[in-house]
């Protein structure tokens, strides 16, 4: 939605989430007498993918590219509706991948990544000198 601020296309974004918001309350009227609380999920999740699939293509139409990884980051909620190890064999194969390759990180990235880690690995340990826990 940022990419369609500064491209001065607010109103494709605010599109989006409208139809978003749309399809959000026909499903709830659909799926919420029947199902309770799992069909008000239900419906919020299918609402919510498909503003994110507007907005990626709005993004798209306007010039922004998105790698396969990306789609596999957005997409990875949807694991929750099956289990915690679908969803922790999915964060450990990405944070593999990303460790290992350049898929997901670029090598600036990484070392970019590494120095604030280490600014805060310096802050705990002076926290700990200090007598802090």
């Amino acid at each position: 939605q940022n990419y369609l601020l500064c491209a001065e296309k607010a109103r494709l974004g605010s599109l989006a989430l409208l139809v978003g918001l749309v399809v959000n309350v026909i499903l709830n009227l659909i799926l919420l007498p029947r199902y309770g609380l799992i069909g008000a999920v239900l419906a919020t999740t299918v609402a919510n993918f498909v503003a994110l699939v507007l907005l990626a293509t709005f993004n798209r139409l306007l010039g922004f590219r998105l790698d396969r990884v990306t789609w596999v980051i957005l997409l990875s909620p949807i694991l929750l509706y099956y289990s915690a190890w679908a969803v922790l064999g999915v964060l450990a194969a990405v944070a593999v991948t990303a460790a290992s390759t350049h898929w997901v990180l670029s090598p600036e990235e990484k070392h970019q990544l590494a120095e604030v880690s280490s600014r805060y690995v310096e802050k705990l340990k002076s926290l700990r000198r200090n007598g802090r826990p």
